[in-house]
């Protein structure tokens, strides 16, 4: 990475952090932490209000949520929040039932009955329009729109300028721009032995991907200008479950139920896992790592 790689990279977190504190003001002058979930809870209340129902699956964007209803209508897909792209409600795509939904940037996707990809909103490196196998105009930029039937995902995950999915093969795809490093060229394929990699669980940061092998090891590629797609050595000897991307960090879990984190530690993201705890699974966010414990009732 060059100096001047990292000199545009910081006037853009300038950029991004004036987006934040205009997400403030829009919800009530909140702190960040409290502004996001005010968000979040808006957001959720007037669905539940108006639909009285519930969700299966929810993802939480850059400046948008968006979640698939469990009941009482099974499939249908709810965005709130920042809607200026059609990454939200707008370019949700009509008559179309979905299981799952990844948020990202300024776009986001989702996985519909048959295992088959949509995404919308932002378009500029083919985030959007470059789904194998769609064949969609990549004309546009903004509102845009792509849905591929040629390969059945099992997953998705969406970083800001790039989008990855976990086919049924165990294999990982990805398209979009390669900006900062290479989250969408440098897939990982194969082992240091040259055998064929499969996996079972994937996770997209901001410019990073983490995945984990059905041989339970972390897998991270893209940019790794703090070392986030570094997987350290120790983790490299530990069984991993699960593995999630943030901004700039990453955390995985061992078959142990310990959390492993690495890359920058801005505010403790990285250094103050919480000990003795066994935790199930895990969510990053941009100075947060999130995790949930087993409660017996």
């Amino acid at each position: 990475t060059t100096r001047a790689e990292l000199d545009a990279e910081k006037a853009r977190v300038e950029e991004m952090r004036e987006g934040v504190s205009e997400i403030h003001g829009r919800v009530k002058d909140a702190s960040l932490k409290q502004g996001l979930a005010a968000l979040l809870l808006i957001g959720a209340t007037s669905m539940a209000g108006a639909n009285a129902g519930y969700f299966g699956d929810i993802s939480i964007g850059f400046e948008q949520v968006c979640a698939v209803e469990e009941a009482p209508e099974r499939g249908a897909m709810f965005c709130w929040g920042v809607d200026d792209f059609g990454e939200g409600n707008s370019g949700v795509p009509a008559g179309v039932k979905f299981t799952g939904v990844a948020a990202g940037g300024m776009h986001t996707c989702a996985l519909d009955g048959l295992s088959h990809p949509h995404c919308w909103g932002w378009e500029k490196y083919g985030q959007v329009t470059a789904i194998p196998g769609g064949g969609c105009d990549s004309g546009c930029e903004t509102k845009c729109y792509c849905t591929s039937t040629t390969v059945e995902y099992t997953a998705l995950a969406v970083g800001y300028y790039h989008s990855c999915g976990l086919t049924v093969a165990q294999t990982i795809k990805c398209w979009g721009g390669d900006v900062y490093g290479d989250p969408v060229s440098g897939v990982p394929t194969t082992d240091g032995d040259g055998s064929p990699l499969r996996f079972v669980q994937l996770a997209a940061g901001w410019y990073h991907n983490c995945a984990v092998t059905t041989t339970q090891d972390a897998k991270c590629w893209g940019w790794d200008v703090y070392g986030q797609a570094t997987v350290p050595a120790d983790v490299q000897q530990k069984n991993i479950i699960h593995c999630a991307a943030g901004w700039y960090h990453t955390c995985c879990l061992d078959e142990d139920h310990i959390v492993h984190c690495w890359g920058a530690d801005w505010q403790g993201q990285v250094s103050d896992v919480p000990e003795d705890v066994e935790f199930f699974q895990l969510a990053l966010g941009w100075y947060t790592s999130v995790s949930y414990t087993h409660l017996t009732l």
